[in-house]
């Protein structure tokens, strides 16, 4: 049973919940809008992605899931715009006071990027947030637990689970782990590596600007190193694709 306060935000996890049908996803069993509850599948172990110490394996797991989840939009709902939230987010930035000038080029780049995507690509039904504490384990299989519910772009799919994975590795390492995780995903979803690099560099600007707003968001300069880096290496990818 999940209980929370009833919510646009919630309201969306519900409604994902019942699209999605248990396919790679926790199943829904019931749920009251009023009340604000879902009735959830157990999953057991429910050992989540961090338990899998190889980054190779994690990556296998975590491209499958990215790869077979999302859904073709093609029906009415109120599941919100990937888009139109990280517009609003975006254009926040600045109220925030904080964030330096290359930190906001930085996030103009990344809105550009997603406007792009939206412009080429058809939505599809997102889990939103498939970061490595929101894959477990059942006895079968793994499952995606906790959507946020968004529509987007499939490719936008891969972008939580890169900036989790590149936020654990080792700073020397961390080029290495990025085109290991691009060639992977980009041949398991069917993406260029290009939109795949591209997908986790809008994240992280997304991420970033949430953290902004945070009251107590602490150092923020492990997220501007690692958001540097992205920019980087997709304009790597771009280049290199043509």
């Amino acid at each position: 049973m999940k209980i929370g306060f009833p919510h646009p935000d919630l309201f969306s996890e519900m409604e994902a919940l019942q699209i999605f049908g248990g396919r790679k996803i926790v199943r829904l069993l019931d749920f009251n809008r009023e009340f604000g509850a879902l009735l959830l599948e157990r999953i057991r172990p429910g050992d989540n992605l961090t338990t899998i110490k190889e980054r190779g394996e994690r990556l296998k797991i975590a491209a499958e899931i990215c790869a077979d989840l999302p859904i073709p939009w093609e029906r009415k709902g109120k599941i919100p715009l990937l888009r139109e939230l990280a517009e609003k987010a975006f254009a926040d930035l600045p109220k925030a006071g904080s964030a330096g000038e290359k930190v906001q080029e930085l996030v103009i780049s990344a809105r550009e990027r997603l406007r792009e995507f939206a412009e080429e690509m058809p939505d599809f039904l997102l889990h939103g947030d498939l970061n490595h504490w929101n894959i477990l384990k059942n006895e079968r299989e793994w499952k995606a637990i906790d959507p946020k519910g968004y529509r987007g772009p499939a490719c936008m799919e891969v972008g939580r689970f890169m900036i989790n994975e590149l936020s654990m590795t080792p700073l020397l390492e961390k080029t290495e782990c990025l085109e290991e995780m691009v060639n992977v995903l980009s041949e398991k979803i069917d993406q260029t590596k290009t939109n795949i690099s591209r997908a986790a560099f809008i994240d992280k600007a997304l991420s970033l600007t949430w953290k902004f707003e945070e009251y107590n968001r602490g150092d923020l300069s492990p997220d501007i190193s690692d958001l540097e880096l992205l920019a980087k290496f997709s304009q790597i990818q771009e280049e290199k694709e043509g």
